[in-house]
């Protein structure tokens, strides 16, 4: 089918709210989209998407009223001017803090932590982020050193939000970021290739302080930034990126080759046929891929070349400024059969990307919900424990807070302890036992407030 979208446009999608298009792909059904409120990329069903249509500023006297119905709630878009009283006029939040601030309810209100300064979101799991943080230290020290880790915690404890810390503590401390959700069938650790290409079109790299640096991630911004540092002479081992990175300068902007090299680089698709879409694209018939062995021999040697391919963005990461790597493998319980066992496949694609931190500054990080029985070599174990009363109860507030924040003109009255005593009874009788964490506060606790200020009455009187 052809795709309603093209590159570059702006959608709305019902959950992680406004994007911009990358890639169209899965012959115009799927779409590569960047969202601004995870600051990641997903994978979405074009039909799941809607186009939004770019509106003109506006003068905004009132704060609009909190829209449940909506993902995004609607922001001032043009500059703030505080209606007409007899009283000391308050200067308003520039829109963009409002927009920010609006940001931060919504990722609240998905479950998931807000972006940025994430440190200031997190509470509890001292002891797990310490472990962590001290990895991501020694992978980012001169002599760098890599490790393996596998993060435990049930549904709605913290675990994507540990990721997203780890990442957010990773950049900071200029190491490149690379991440994927494992979904059992086509991100698999069986299917190299496609997690792979997740991988690739998620890197991120640190800030390396040069002006105009631009937080895109994928391999357009590696290439460039590797271009400029290495000035044509690639190192040993990177040889296979020569050709590419003589013609840096035509990946960037351009998402639509940027995606097509990333499946070539995974060994999805065949020579020949992704070089002569490249030419077509980018309008050059100067580039000529070089061969791959990701994709040739038997199935071992095939998962042997798509580990040393891996090995090969890390080191072309470092090359562009990096320090090393953090890879990020959430819900690695997909990976687990009925019998709580992984195929050989798995077995051997697992046990060769493990083997890169024995040798290179990589963190890796598998995220679980589940405990199978069953060990990575070298790999540390950890376990979040369930936060205690005062912790959820700081979650809470700190969540209330970010609601009234954000909507200063709806003012939420009444006793916050009141609500947050019913809401830690429910929790304590249903919730408990199947393990749900602090999303459930988070979620029910920003659903209180968007009745409070709709309905105009206090917290304490919201049925939980």
């Amino acid at each position: 089918m052809v795709s309603p979208l093209s590159v570059g446009q702006t959608v709305h999608h019902q959950k992680f709210g406004k994007g911009t298009v990358q890639a169209i792909l899965d012959s115009g059904e799927t779409a590569r989209v960047y969202f601004e409120l995870i600051l990641l990329n997903r994978y979405i069903p074009v039909l799941e998407l809607t186009l939004t249509e770019s509106q003109p500023a506006e003068l905004v006297v009132n704060p609009p009223a909190p829209n449940r119905s909506a993902s995004v709630l609607p922001m001032p878009v043009g500059p703030f001017i505080s209606p007409i009283t007899t009283t000391t006029e308050i200067p308003s939040p520039h829109p963009a803090i409002v927009l920010q601030k609006r940001l931060v309810v919504e990722s609240l209100r998905q479950g998931l932590p807000p972006c940025g300064n994430i440190n200031d979101w997190t509470v509890g799991f001292r002891g797990v982020r310490n472990m962590i943080v001290k990895a991501l230290g020694q992978a980012a020290s001169e002599n760098g050193t890599g490790s393996v880790f596998i993060l435990e915690a049930g549904y709605g404890q913290g675990k994507s939000h540990v990721g997203q810390l780890a990442r957010e503590f990773a950049l900071s401390s200029k190491l490149m970021t690379m991440h994927a959700e494992l979904d059992g069938t086509a991100v698999t650790l069986s299917n190299g290739m496609g997690l792979l290409s997740r991988l690739f079109a998620s890197a991120v790299l640190p800030n390396t302080g040069e002006e105009g640096f631009p937080p895109v991630p994928g391999l357009g911004t590696i290439l460039k930034y590797a271009a400029g540092r290495l000035h044509g002479n690639v190192p040993k081992g990177l040889d296979l990126f020569t050709s590419i990175l003589e013609i840096a300068e035509s990946w960037e902007g351009n998402e639509e080759a940027v995606e097509l090299l990333e499946r070539y680089l995974s060994g999805d698709g065949k020579k020949y046929l992704i070089e002569w879409d490249l030419q077509s694209v980018l309008g050059s018939a100067r580039l000529k891929l070089p061969p791959l062995k990701v994709n040739w021999g038997m199935r071992r040697d095939r998962l042997k070349g798509q580990a040393s391919q891996l090995l090969r963005i890390v080191r072309l990461g470092k090359a562009a400024g990096a320090k090393g790597a953090l890879i990020v493998l959430d819900e690695f319980d997909h990976e687990f059969s009925s019998s709580a066992t992984l195929s050989w496949k798995a077995q051997e694609f697992l046990k060769l990307i493990c083997g890169i931190a024995e040798r290179e500054s990589v963190v890796f990080l598998f995220l679980t919900p589940s405990n199978p029985e069953f060990d990575i070599n070298g790999a540390r174990r950890l376990k979040l424990p369930r936060l205690e009363v005062l912790e959820f109860k700081s979650v809470y507030l700190q969540t209330i807070g970010a609601y009234r924040d954000a909507f200063p003109g709806y003012p939420i009255a009444g006793s916050e302890d009141t609500l947050f005593e019913r809401l830690f009874d429910k929790y304590q009788a249903e919730y408990k036992d199947q393990g749900w964490g602090p999303r459930f506060f988070v979620r029910a606790a920003i659903e209180a407030c968007d009745r409070s200020a709709s309905m105009m009455v206090p917290l304490s009187e919201i049925e939980v």
